[in-house]
């Protein structure tokens, strides 16, 4: 019984050693504000991971020699060697930007488009809203469409700014060899195509609905593509996906219908969508539907908040947070992602 005992007790340790030792995501916070260093340390620490703070980039890479962080959490603007500098200097491992600084969607894009840098985080944030992006940037489950929609016909995906494309290209990329009628509210036909042209996913056997391009200048239809006068001309877009869905399509996916609340309101769009979602039942057709979560509508970022001003994100937010109209599965990446986190811990 002695024996058992000692055997049980070695087990359990163990146990608890591999689960904080290998399974806990480690992440480094570099800041030069001692005060959020340890609030955001503390709130971390709270959601289960290990964290190790620095004051400066170069504090940043000495604790790197013995230290190997999941994610980095780096402020945009410390004393001591730039930080441009000192991210050229980091390898495979992500990086998400703080900044108390506001900044244009020109430099904002720069700055993403630095070599393992995944997210721009503004000062100041809701700790919740923080924990849930470290949750989705650290996850590496992936959306298995096949899974999530066996036994449904509709879906609605909510979708964090934080590697929007990525996703997006995810989707796509696991249902590319059906058919595939693809509604665009928030890219040209031009860019939408030269994205997935870019992520070597096929787009032969996908026909577009543009709801952008015909805003800024007009163009023809073809058989690739079919524009619309706008993202609010619900008739002319339910038309034109009807007339779509008779040619055997096997996807519809509406990329996004959040982005409709900026041209109408909540009970037309719930409408439509309810439309669309006829019109898929009646050709057998499934229905993925993205919705934009509001970290893209944050405030701070000067486009957004003239493309969607309070008033647009708090109807947003009741869109697709409070009515799923008539949508069999809704999946919220943001909080799918943080589940299977801390399942894991």
């Amino acid at each position: 019984m002695l024996k058992f005992d000692v055997i049980y007790n070695i087990m359990v340790m163990d146990l608890d050693g591999w689960v904080g030792d290998k399974m806990k995501k480690n992440i480094l916070i570099v800041d030069d504000e001692p005060d959020l260093r340890n609030l955001v340390k503390m709130a971390l620490e709270e959601a289960g991971y290990h964290v190790v703070t620095a004051m400066d980039g170069d504090d940043c890479l000495e604790k790197l020699n013995g230290y190997k962080p999941d994610l980095i959490l780096m402020d945009v603007m410390m004393p001591g060697t730039p930080v441009g500098k000192i991210v050229s200097q980091i390898k495979n491992t992500k990086i998400a930007y703080l900044s108390i600084v506001k900044t244009s969607d020109m430099e904002r894009e720069r700055l993403l488009g630095q070599d393992n840098v995944v997210d721009y985080i503004q000062k100041s944030f809701d700790i919740d809203e923080l924990i849930a992006r470290v949750g989705y940037l650290l996850s590496e489950s992936k959306l298995d469409i096949k899974k999530e929609m066996e036994g449904s016909r509709t879906m609605l995906v909510m979708i964090p700014y934080v590697d929007y494309n990525a996703m997006v290209a995810e989707v796509v990329s696991q249902i590319y060899a059906r058919r595939i009628c693809y509604v665009t509210l928030n890219k040209t036909y031009g860019l939408l195509k030269d994205f997935f042209d870019e992520e070597k996913i096929s787009t032969v056997n996908m026909v577009f609905v543009d709801g952008i391009t015909r805003t800024v200048i007009n163009t023809k239809n073809s058989k690739s593509c079919f524009f619309v006068r706008s993202p609010g001309a619900l008739d002319e877009l339910n038309n034109t996906i009807s007339e779509l869905l008779h040619q055997n399509f096997n996807y519809l996916i509406f990329d996004s219908v959040s982005d409709l609340l900026s041209y109408r309101g909540i009970d037309e769009v719930e409408q439509f969508v309810n439309s669309i979602i006829d019109l898929l039942v009646e050709n057998r057709c499934k229905g993925i539907f993205y919705a934009m979560s509001r970290h893209k509508y944050a405030k701070g970022n000067r486009f957004s908040e003239v493309m969607y001003p309070e008033g647009i994100h708090k109807r947003r937010e009741l869109l697709v947070e409070d009515r799923i109209f008539s949508i069999d599965k809704v999946v919220d990446l943001r909080k799918k992602c943080i589940k299977s986190e801390l399942m894991l811990l």
